[in-house]
């Protein structure tokens, strides 16, 4: 009798672990890019922001100018923190865990890992720290101008850490190429962002999105590109 009773508790322990685990949020649950714009608390705070959860790491990137993102010391336009979950409510955690119901960080710089309280997530959207997101597909131009001259200010390639592409300016008024590398109708001015995938070689691939809003693919000579240096 004894053995079965034990047998039974095991099973509810079991069963109630189970419960928790799958009630929880994991780092792989808010990986990816999302785009936050409006505190649902009052006075509903309007900002501009967009996140970027990978692996262990969480980037934060304001995109209003004179402003400073949610999570940034030093007024910085861009954060890189490291985040988990903790089983704490608003408070001091332990340690980090991948998995667990409330959102956890140890802000960039700091050795103090803190709880913020609950966070939910699907595949559209997300919750944490009264910031409700809409899950993106890539971050805006105007974002990636801001982790451009971050990046360069940094000596870090967030871009390529987070986004695995590189953010470049253009070193001088140019024309997008086609494949066979000829000048093709699209003017790119000086200054404007593009990516690309594949730094390798003398003509480069990339990406431009004009100020229509409309992309465009094609080619360009490496050297008509700034780059980003790592340290």
């Amino acid at each position: 009798m004894n053995f079965k009773r034990i047998g039974i508790v095991a099973i509810i322990v079991c069963l109630l672990f189970c419960v928790t685990v799958c009630n929880s949020t994991c780092r792989e649950d808010m990986n990816g890019i999302w785009s936050f714009g409006n505190d649902i608390r009052p006075p509903h705070y309007s900002t501009d922001e967009y996140y970027i959860f990978k692996d262990d790491k969480f980037l934060c990137v304001n995109t209003i100018s004179g402003d400073s993102c949610g999570y940034c010391r030093y007024k910085r336009r861009v954060g890189c923190h490291l985040f988990g979950f903790s089983s704490e409510f608003f408070s001091v955690c332990d340690s980090l865990s991948n998995c667990g119901d409330n959102f956890a960080m140890i802000a960039d710089q700091s050795r103090l890992c803190e709880s913020w309280g609950a966070v939910s997530v699907d595949e559209e959207s997300l919750e944490f720290i009264y910031n409700p997101c809409r899950r993106i597909s890539d971050i805006p131009v105007k974002a990636k101008r801001v982790l451009f001259e971050e990046s360069l200010s940094d000596r870090r390639n967030y871009a390529r850490e987070f986004l695995n592409y590189d953010i470049c300016s253009i070193n001088k008024n140019c024309y997008l190429l086609d494949k066979k590398h000829r000048k093709t109708q699209v003017a790119i001015p000086k200054d404007a962002i593009v990516t690309v995938e594949e730094t390798k070689g003398k003509y480069l691939e990339v990406k431009y999105e004009d100020e229509q809003g409309v992309v465009h693919s094609g080619f360009l000579k490496r050297d008509s590109l700034n780059f980003v240096d790592n340290e």
